[in-house]
This record gives C-alpha cells, sequence and structure tokens, in this order.
C-alpha cells in the first residue's frame, strides 16, 4: 500500500532565489525542516515529532537530497527529488519519497509545490495501522515539514533581499 500526499503554498519569494537555493545550496534550504538538522554528504540528519492529540512521537530520520531538474519551456520549473527513512530500525517507520518544486506565479512570487508518497511499515499490519490511525502521523509530520521548509525559503528569500 501506498499513500500519496500533496502540498502546495504560494511564497513572496523571487523564483530565481527559490531555484538558486533548490539548485545550489540544497541543505542550507532543507535543514531547518527537521528539528536540529544537520548535513553529512547529501543528506540531513535531524528529528521529526509531532504532538496528536497530546501525544508527541518522534523519530530520528535521514533525508536524502536527490536529483535536480530544471525545465525551461514552456515554463520555467524547478525540481528537486527527495526521500527519508529512520535513522535506527527503519523497518518500524514509514519511508517517504517525493520532489519538491518550484515555479514562478508572478513577479516576485514562487509556487512552492510538495508531492510525495510514503509505504507504511510491516506490510499489512502497518497498512491497517496505517488506514485506523497512523496517516494521521504522517500527515501531519508532512504537513510540519513542509511548513517548516517553506519557512526556510521564506527566510532566505528575505536574506538575499538585504
Amino acid at each position: 500500500m501506498q499513500r500519496d500526499v500533496f502540498h502546495f503554498k504560494t511564497v513572496a519569494v523571487p523564483y530565481e532565489v527559490a531555484r538558486r537555493f533548490m539548485r545550489d545550496d540544497p541543505a542550507r534550504l532543507f535543514s531547518p525542516a527537521l528539528e536540529g538538522g544537520s548535513l553529512e554528504d547529501d543528506e540531513i540528519a535531524g528529528m521529526l515529532e509531532v504532538d496528536l492529540d497530546g501525544i508527541i512521537l518522534g523519530a530520528d530520520v535521514t533525508l536524502e537530497i536527490g536529483d535536480f531538474e530544471e525545465i525551461v519551456e514552456p515554463l520555467p520549473l524547478s525540481r528537486r527529488k527527495i526521500g527519508w527513512h529512520a535513522a535506527e530500525h527503519a523497518g518500524m517507520f514509514p519511508i517517504l519519497g517525493g520532489e519538491l518544486e518550484v515555479f514562478p506565479v508572478g513577479e516576485g512570487r514562487t509556487q512552492v509545490t510538495f508531492t510525495c508518497h510514503y509505504r507504511p511499515p510491516l506490510k499489512a499490519i502497518g497498512a491497517i495501522a496505517d488506514t485506523v490511525y497512523l496517516h494521521r502521523v504522517a500527515d501531519e509530520c508532512l504537513d510540519k515539514f513542509f511548513n517548516r521548509l517553506v519557512e526556510s525559503l521564506e527566510q532566505l528569500g528575505a536574506q538575499s533581499r538585504s
């Protein structure tokens, strides 16, 4: 079983700035999306933690920064593949794969799109647990990751204007 998740947001950051960080310095863009994110090679280690109804769940994860692709026509678009897995006991946690895309939507504005999929762990048992409750954990983690990533891009955009 695989679940698909989609997030998007328009930010007041010029496309050229978003593209530059996606292409040239993805670690600086992605590190703040994980709590305590630190870079080693093409991987960022950090924690994903969520609070669901007063229950705090978290795991140390490794974020893998994949290939960068730039499309120029018919409309400009930059895309970077990413994925993550639990740093320890990977078989007990979902594995995520996805893409982050940025494209211009007006003067000084960029659309940020995060499309991903994850597979629950533990085969049939994990699929049942995901259907009943764990999809909420995954959704909350992905929401938090995406929102922190967008905040990181907005901060980098503000710094580049200074």
